[in-house]
């Protein structure tokens, strides 16, 4: 899920942030299954399919300085009521 409370997330710059998600996780993966097993790693697939992003519409701050706190409200609402 992805909550941009500064409304700077446009379509393209979400897929590009949701790709780099993905980069990242795809990578990390690797990694610990590395150190963990001592042999090659089970590849994992993290793509759009199997990682969708949401670009989630939520209230949005008149500043700069709030994103923590919105971001806490977010994620307080998010677990009460998922998908509400």
């Amino acid at each position: 899920l992805y909550f941009d409370s500064l409304a700077s997330g446009s379509a393209r710059g979400v897929r590009a942030h949701a790709a780099s998600l993905r980069e990242y996780l795809a990578q990390e993966w690797a990694h610990r299954k590395e150190q963990g097993s001592g042999s090659q790693a089970a590849k994992r697939s993290f793509t759009p399919a199997t990682l969708p992003v949401v670009n989630v519409k939520v209230p949005q701050q008149k500043n700069m300085c709030d994103c923590g706190v919105f971001l806490l409200k977010f994620a307080e609402l998010f677990l009460k009521r998922p998908f509400t």
